[in-house]
């Protein structure tokens, strides 16, 4: 994917003065690029089969007083069965038919930085992710929805 800089998108808000869109390959961006006040990944670390990868090079090119946010699936801090959650019965489902076979597809699960993460995404594994990712702090943002969870890493 080449980059594209959209600030039209900034027009309409009345920001193209001061904000432009970027939409890029991360692990594409070179070192000069490394300077972004925000990476935001919307319902997608659950998909990829190096998340940790993935977090890194967010970690790479934002600016040390940037913001990384995370936006990825609502889901209970921890596995109970049978699960009385029909939002986490629906991912499993999800997860099972859809997300965790095309995750493992696009990747051989034997190489070291592989993952299985699928729907179920819990908080605890994308802390673990970010820290790995050199990221210090994990925050889970105060917005309330029902099926998605948001969280800044610093």
């Amino acid at each position: 994917m080449s980059h594209e800089r959209r600030p039209a998108a900034g027009d309409a808000a009345g920001l193209a003065d001061r904000v432009c869109f970027l939409n890029a390959d991360i692990a594409a961006l070179g070192a000069a690029d490394a300077m972004y006040d925000l990476v935001l990944i919307v319902e997608a670390v659950h998909d990829l089969a190096r998340p940790v990868a993935a977090l890194a090079e967010a970690h790479r090119v934002v600016k040390p007083d940037g913001f990384v946010v995370v936006v990825d699936e609502r889901t209970p801090d921890e596995f109970t069965a049978p699960s009385d959650d029909p939002v986490e019965r629906v991912l499993y489902a999800i997860s099972v038919l859809h997300c965790l076979p095309a995750t493992m597809a696009q990747h051989p699960l034997a190489l070291p930085d592989g993952a299985a993460t699928g729907t179920v995404l819990r908080p605890s594994t994308l802390r673990e992710y970010a820290q790995r990712a050199g990221f210090a702090r994990v925050e889970t943002l105060p917005a309330e929805h029902e099926m998605l969870r948001g969280y800044l890493l610093r």
